[in-house]
């Protein structure tokens, strides 16, 4: 085989723990500040496409040059990938070179030239020490198809993508340790130079190809360099990687998720990152890691603090890198200007670069117009971060208000003038005004918030009354004075009934028990309110009589006629009546009405029954380890009572209560299965099922009749 095959081999092997960590004992294993490209394809990973395998034929004679144990390492790797895709595509379940016992390095490098075997890998994270390793996998499905190699690699992939994604939670928790240390910008200065003693600030480099070096040795910074390096990652599985992580975070999450559930760890990286992507791209084989937002301001006792990223602190280093390069085009008659300290100074080092093509477009400046190339992106990239801090200073403020609504049961005004108590030091970010127009605008684009402007202010922005929904019944219930306040407080958010709206139907199932006294209160105080409001209409219609028509009114009272017109509203009554009615029902006999679109269910109702626990145990395991197959015989064999025989198990899931599981009729005559209606109408349960199907080692005559069965399926959904 190939040396470069052989230098897999040996890269694979090696682990994190094996590499030189600059951070005595620390958590991290390399200075490089992590980054995602802003404007990558979203589009799913892929690595470059196989050609075939070869047959089982083709194999028997290399096989036969080796031990005539060997073919036995070759059923492990099937057997690997046959366990792959029955345990929820999981790259563990994959065999590497260690696992084997028969077939050493020179065997397996022959297997991979001659097309028997893939060679992929997968990046883990060791839980104790928090580094990153390397482990090799072999690939070889038992149905020898390309596009299922392909699976198995996109697995690996993601896999690497989500253990990276860990690591840099680890990351972020160091990084800020040192910043607020004051030693991140000396870090990431060793780091670049590769010398724990040297400091760049502390550098006089007035000489051309001492800044070539130092141009060549920000590479040490990137996340190439920490993969590969570091971690030996081989190049195919680092670009494979990158590609993942250079989506925005929010839609990375949400792909990621498709697969499976996602780590505490990864939905923390990825919610710091927000719409932002993981990584920055400097240029095509450079990357950064993008900072987290959150920790870029802190809002202590109502006190501002801005911490330094480590872009930041790198956009830093690329500024005195242009300070020296610059000394060294210039004149000495036109460096005057260098010194100059102010905030357009890094502007001006770039514009000044762009000028010299000798610089980015001679083999004297090698690396230079990656160089500037990543000069521009930083700046840009630094721009961007106070438009986070800004963003994130806004956040701050509105889960300040946010959290004073919690359990506020009566409307909260918020002041503009109240955001002047705050810290002056938010005024670097954006003003009183704006600050106030923005937690306004995304309180009032909350669904679940209520608002209403005050309108007894006659000058200047209105301030604004803010209550949670679902606070508003309690409000309504415990501020008897402000209930026509109220109703029309709910009337202005769009509930055409007022407070009617705030009825629900208890009835239903899972209401839990603080919303039902809730709901009985609000219904008593909504009468008390209608009653209080008759009186205020009687008395305002008594006032308005003469006094004939009151000794007539009264006479009429007298004889039990002449009650005024309610106008209490007969659908909003209903509203009341209707909850009443629900309340009643909400004890554990209530019973609830058919809908009338609801399908018969055709099995004999007497024969209906619930699952014994006992028995709903032993599917649930056998579902769990058969890839959602329910095998009846294996259900009656994990059960190991004579109680039970296939029939009986077999009936007892045909007449389920709750109806969740389907027999496979056509299998009955082989081996008697059912699976759950939901998977039987999931196309991508089916998909999954089908490859694990193919993949079985010498499968039985069952295996291939479910999997005829499955594909047809497949075409009809």
């Amino acid at each position: 085989m190939s040396t470069g095959t052989e230098e897999n081999f040996e890269a694979a092997s090696m682990s994190a723990d094996d590499t030189e960590q600059v951070l005595d004992g620390d958590l991290l294993t390399s200075g490089q500040v992590h980054a995602l490209a802003d404007d990558q394809s979203p589009e799913s990973p892929a690595a470059e496409s196989e050609s075939p395998l070869i047959s089982d034929d083709d194999l028997r004679p290399i096989m036969a040059q080796f031990s005539p144990m060997a073919l036995k390492d070759v059923e492990a790797i099937q057997k690997g990938v046959e366990n792959f895709f029955l345990f929820h595509r999981e790259p563990h379940a994959l065999l590497g070179p260690a696992a084997l016992g028969h077939l050493g390095k020179a065997e397996l490098d022959i297997l991979v030239e001659r097309r028997a075997i893939v060679v992929w890998h997968y990046l883990e994270l060791d839980g104790e020490s928090g580094r990153l390793k390397t482990l090799p996998v072999l690939i070889r499905p038992a149905s020898l198809k390309g596009e299922q190699i392909e699976r198995v690699k996109e697995a690996c992939n993601r896999s690497s993508a989500e253990a990276l994604l860990q690591y840099m939670l680890k990351r972020d928790q160091r990084s800020i340790e040192l910043e607020k240390e004051g030693r991140l910008g000396s870090w990431l200065s060793s780091r670049f130079l590769q010398s724990t003693q040297a400091r760049l600030d502390e550098l006089n480099i007035n000489n051309r190809k001492d800044l070539v070096e130092l141009i060549q040795k920000l590479r040490h910074l990137s996340v190439e360099h920490f993969l590969e390096q570091d971690c030996a990652v081989p190049q195919a599985l680092v670009r494979s990687v990158l590609v993942i992580l250079r989506r925005p975070a929010n839609k990375l999450l949400d792909w990621l998720s498709e697969f499976r559930e996602q780590k505490p760890a990864v939905i923390d990286v990825l919610a710091n990152r927000g719409e932002l992507p993981v990584l920055i791209e400097l240029n095509a084989d450079f990357h950064l890691f993008q900072p987290p937002g959150s920790v870029l301001i802190e809002w202590k006792q109502g006190k501002f603090s801005e911490n330094r990223s480590e872009l930041e602190w790198l956009f830093e280093l690329w500024t005195r890198l242009a300070y020296q390069i610059l000394l060294v085009l210039l004149p000495e008659d036109q460096r005057a200007w260098l010194d100059q300290k102010n905030r357009d100074r890094p502007r001006r080092f770039l514009l000044e670069l762009q000028k010299h093509p000798v610089f980015f477009n001679s083999s004297d400046w090698e690396g230079g117009a990656q160089f500037l190339q990543g000069y521009e992106r930083l700046l840009r990239q630094t721009e961007l971060i106070q438009e986070v801090r800004r963003e994130y200073l806004i956040r701050l403020v509105l889960q300040e208000n946010l959290s004073r609504l919690n359990m506020r049961f009566e409307p909260f005004l918020l002041h503009k003038d109240e955001l002047n108590t705050l810290d002056p030091a938010f005024k670097d970010y954006l003003s009183h005004d704006d600050l106030f127009t923005a937690v306004v605008e995304r309180l009032q684009a909350m669904p679940e918030v209520l608002s209403m402007p005050e309108r007894r202010k006659r000058s200047g922005a209105p301030d604004i009354y803010f209550i949670y929904k679902s606070n508003m019944p309690r409000a309504f219930v415990q501020n008897s004075q402000r209930r026509n306040f109220l109703h029309l407080f709910c009337k202005e958010n769009g509930l055409k009934n007022g407070i009617y709206d705030c009825l629900i139907d208890v009835a239903r199932p899972g209401v839990p028990d603080t919303v039902i006294e809730d709901q009985i209160a609000l219904g008593k105080a909504i009468r008390e309110w209608e009653a209080e409001q008759e009186k205020i209409r009687q008395k305002a219609a008594l006032a308005r009589m003469s006094i004939w028509e009151r000794l007539l009114y009264y006479f009429r009272r007298l004889f039990g006629g002449g009650q005024p017109d309610s106008r209490r509203d007969e659908d909003q009554s209903s509203l009341v009546d209707e909850a009443d009615e629900s309340r009643m029902q909400t004890g554990p006999k209530r019973r609830t009405k058919r809908g009338t679109g609801r399908q018969r269910d055709p099995r004999p109702k007497e024969k209906i029954v619930t699952i014994p626990d006992k028995v709903q145990q032993a599917v649930d395991f056998v579902e769990r380890n058969h890839h959602g197959l329910i095998w009846v015989d294996d259900v009656l064999y994990a059960l190991s009572s004579v109680k039970y025989n296939e029939n009986k198990i077999s009936d007892l899931l045909y007449f389920d209560k709750l109806n969740r599981y389907t027999e496979i009729r056509s299998l009955r005559e082989q081996r008697m299965i059912f699976v759950r209606q939901q998977n039987l109408e999931s196309k991508t349960w089916i998909a999954e099922t089908i490859d694990y199907l193919e993949n079985i080692i010498n499968p039985k005559i069952e295996y291939d009749l479910l999997l005829q069965y499955l594909e047809e399926l497949l075409d009809r959904i």
